[in-house]
Formats: structure tokens, C-alpha cells, sequence
């Protein structure tokens, strides 16, 4: 169950990612125009991009937060059958990626939902300079939950590449590992 767990959570992410940069890359090659922002000069695809994505974030995230839950539960049910030194990598990899979901969840995630939206309703409402500074505060944090979800995904991937090791006592010809 655990490696069912990771997998799902990895392939998430992977599908997270690859959404967000090729919806992201295809409308800068579009360049649309959307009416409603009709008061920002440009960067339109930016919020074009923010509007197709923002429900495969929120899916994302429910997804991440699920499959957390599950793999602390799932490696504690586990705790006696993981051996050898490939344990620790599960562990950390899980407890990286976990900390990390909450990171997102609670730091991340409210504060540049609030300053996305405020963006959006000072642009609608044809506040350029009201605009701006919510803009600013995205901006800088973006590249921080890029890389949130980059090492989220790095911890989920070291927990599934040790888990197999792991469960067989940390030796590649499956013999078990004396208990210590």
C-alpha cells in the first residue's frame, strides 16, 4: 500500500508540472486577450495560464495532502518490515515530502491564493497600482513553491526507489538483515 501511495503521489506531481508548463508555454505563444483584464497592457497569458491551472493546483494539492496522510500511516504499519539501511531513506524521503506538503499547504498556498486573487480584482476593477504590489508578493513566491513542489517530489522519489531495498532488509538478493 505504501508503494501504491508514492507512486500516486509521484505521478501527481510529475502530471502537476508538466499541466502547469506546457499550459503556461502554450498561451505565451498565443498571446491572448481577455477582455475582462482588459486594463493590463499585457500578460494576459500569465493569467489565462493561472486560470486553466488553478484547478489542477487545488486537485493537486488534495491529492498531496491525502497521499501524506496515508504514507505516514502506511509507514508506521510498516515500521517492523522495513530493514537495513534503506529504511532510513524511506523515512526521510517521506518525512521530507511531508513536511514539505504542509509548508505548502500552510505557508505557501494562503498567502499567494490571497495575493492571486487580489491581483485579479484590482486588474477587473482597472486598479493597475493597486495591482501591483499583491503581484509582486506572487511573484517573489512563486519560484519558492516551484521549488517546494521540486523537492516534494525528490523525497517521494527516494522513499519509492528505497522502499523495495527496504522491504527486503536492505540487500539486493533479498536475504533478511539480522535484527540489531
Amino acid at each position: 500500500m505504501l508503494a501504491w501511495t508514492l507512486g500516486f503521489w509521484l505521478a501527481s506531481l510529475v502530471f502537476t508540472g508538466f499541466a502547469a508548463g506546457s499550459t503556461f508555454a502554450s498561451l505565451r505563444k498565443l498571446n491572448p486577450f481577455l477582455a475582462q483584464y482588459d486594463a493590463l497592457p499585457s500578460g494576459h497569458d500569465r493569467l489565462a495560464g493561472g486560470h486553466v491551472v488553478e484547478p489542477i493546483f487545488l486537485l493537486s494539492d488534495w491529492v498531496q495532502g491525502v497521499c501524506a496522510a496515508l504514507a505516514c500511516v502506511m509507514l508506521f504499519v510498516t515500521r517492523d518490515r522495513l530493514a537495513g539501511r534503506a529504511r532510513w531513506f524511506v523515512r526521510v524521503g517521506v518525512s521530507l515530502a511531508v513536511l514539505l506538503v504542509l509548508v505548502k499547504l500552510i505557508g505557501l498556498n494562503p498567502k499567494m491564493n490571497a495575493d492571486l486573487h487580489a491581483f485579479r480584482a484590482a486588474i477587473e476593477a482597472g486598479d493597475l497600482s493597486g495591482a501591483s504590489a499583491p503581484r509582486e508578493r506572487f511573484d517573489r513566491m512563486h519560484p519558492l513553491a516551484s521549488r517546494v513542489l521540486v523537492l516534494t517530489a525528490a523525497g517521494v522519489l527516494v522513499a519509492s526507489i528505497s522502499l523495495p531495498l527496504a522491504a527486503r532488509g536492505g540487500r539486493r538478493d533479498g536475504a533478511q538483515s539480522q535484527p540489531s
